[in-house]
């Protein structure tokens, strides 16, 4: 009885993860940015950047599947702490000297 996912499994969400996050901060974010520098059209950039941060959501998605199957997390109890980082919009004192 296997529980888990099979490494070939693994091996394609590593390998999916690697590219797609590497490619997108790599290239289509400072495509986008240097897009706008020279010359092009403030849609085209606005355009370029959310397809960027989409494959940047989705290759964060895949990170954390990843970590699913390596035990890392379990489950989305990390996420849910996330509302409660510092933020000095919900807690003001943190802007306090």
């Amino acid at each position: 009885m296997v529980i888990g996912p099979s490494p070939q499994t693994v091996i394609k969400y590593e390998q999916a993860h690697g590219i797609i996050m590497g490619t997108t901060v790599v290239l289509l974010f400072p495509f986008g940015a240097m897009y706008m520098r020279l010359g092009g059209g403030a849609w085209m950039h606005g355009a370029l950047q959310i397809f960027s941060l989409c494959a940047l959501i989705s290759g964060f998605g895949l990170g954390i599947k990843l970590a699913q199957f390596r035990g890392y997390v379990c489950g989305s109890f990390p996420f849910r702490l996330f509302p409660t980082q510092p933020n000095p919009t919900f807690e003001p004192s943190i802007l306090k000297d």
